[in-house]
């Protein structure tokens, strides 16, 4: 076993045949992303790899702020955004070289999304047009390969935990979650989209294992 197979004590069968699919749960701050990711972890008995919000590691690491979301300087901005994706890349990367299937707090769409939703589609482009975003978004619309989850914004969930981006109105929020549902749709990337009819942490649970179980059924 390499190393990230020794580090989780996954056997040859081990994580693949328990998901069989990468699941990334995404969509903006304060939607419940990582609460579903550890009740996931947790239902899944704890041994399933997971990938953890890789933005807070990077703005630790390289001096960002959650005010470089929407800074007056763009390159700023550009590059916050650009070191979150370039990050969360080489994470998946370590686990599909070993074989490994993972849980993801967000995925390289999020940063994406930020960067188009406050800096514009000329920002955005400089990334998106890259072998890199090509490469990966062939894998996020393969459903063989990934099961992206978007949760949506519900007002009464949105809580300031002074490190995350917060909205500056509940407009903006809800606009962000709109800027997640035209990004997949223009790039074909297929998503179970979560909101107020799905609001119950075990009843997400159970719809992500349910999305699992019916396309090992097929």
């Amino acid at each position: 076993m390499n190393t990230i197979r020794a580090l989780f004590g996954i056997s040859d069968q081990g994580s693949r045949h328990r998901l069989g699919r990468n699941i990334y749960i995404i969509g903006p701050q304060s939607t419940g992303k990582t609460t579903l990711v550890n009740a996931l972890f947790k239902k899944l008995g704890g041994r399933v790899p997971v990938i953890q919000e890789i933005a807070r590691h990077v703005m630790k690491e390289k001096g960002y702020s959650r005010t470089d979301v929407d800074s007056t300087d763009p390159e700023r901005r550009f590059a916050m955004q650009n070191d979150i994706f370039l990050a969360q890349l080489e994470h998946e990367e370590n686990f599909l070289r070993a074989d490994v299937n993972f849980v993801s707090d967000r995925s390289a769409i999020d940063p994406l999304i930020y960067l188009m939703q406050y800096s514009g589609t000329q920002m955005l482009n400089r990334i998106i047009r890259t072998t890199e975003w090509q490469n990966v978004r062939k894998r996020y619309s393969d459903v063989k390969k990934s099961l992206i989850i978007l949760l949506l914004p519900i007002e009464e969930f949105l809580v300031d935990d002074d490190v995350r981006y917060i909205a500056k109105s509940t407009q903006d929020w809800f606009s962000l979650g709109m800027t997640f549902q035209q990004f997949l749709s223009e790039q074909d990337i297929p998503a179970i989209e979560l909101g107020e009819q799905c609001r119950d942490l075990e009843e997400r649970v159970e719809r992500v294992l349910r999305e699992l179980q019916n396309w090992r059924a097929r």
